[in-house]
């Protein structure tokens, strides 16, 4: 008997860092694609709390959260789970005496580095939305983020 598909729903906090016109992604050793840091919302918790828990537990860091951004949905399936999340994005302001040298990660199988602004596509950044957000932005577009990758 084949079993019943599941469905999740995913609300996160996301973080826009940005060095030298380069934007810190995070990526799970093994996977194809990269993606904001940040993670999941727990029940209770405000999305900017969210995202500095985040950065404290995956960093080792305290950073300021800045502007919001906006939020990008996004669906996607894997092999039988369909999953569906929200990305409320943020500025994210990281101590000055971090470099441009990847900062290490205190997650599990989780890496961080640096990728250009202008080349998000190589390193197949989720959602695809942002690979022409995050460019207009750091060029000084102010207007605020909204996109969708599921059908309307």
């Amino acid at each position: 008997m084949p079993r019943a598909e599941t469905r999740r729903f995913h609300l996160l906090a996301r973080g826009v860092v940005v060095r030298d016109r380069g934007l810190l992604i995070a990526h799970f050793q093994g996977a194809d694609h990269t993606f904001l840091p940040g993670g999941h919302v727990e029940m209770g918790e405000s999305v900017p709390s969210a995202l500095r828990r985040e950065f404290t537990e995956e960093l080792r860091i305290e950073v300021r959260i800045g502007r919001y951004l906006g939020a990008i949905e996004h669906g996607w399936t894997t092999e039988d789970t369909q999953h569906f999340e929200i990305n409320h994005c943020f500025e994210v302001m990281v101590p000055s005496a971090w470099g441009t040298t990847p900062p290490a990660s205190y997650a599990r199988n989780l890496e961080f580095l640096w990728a250009p602004v202008h080349d998000l596509k190589a390193h197949n950044l989720q959602p695809v939305l942002l690979w022409t957000l995050v460019p207009r932005w750091v060029d000084g577009d102010r207007s605020p983020w909204w996109g969708s990758t599921l059908p309307t």
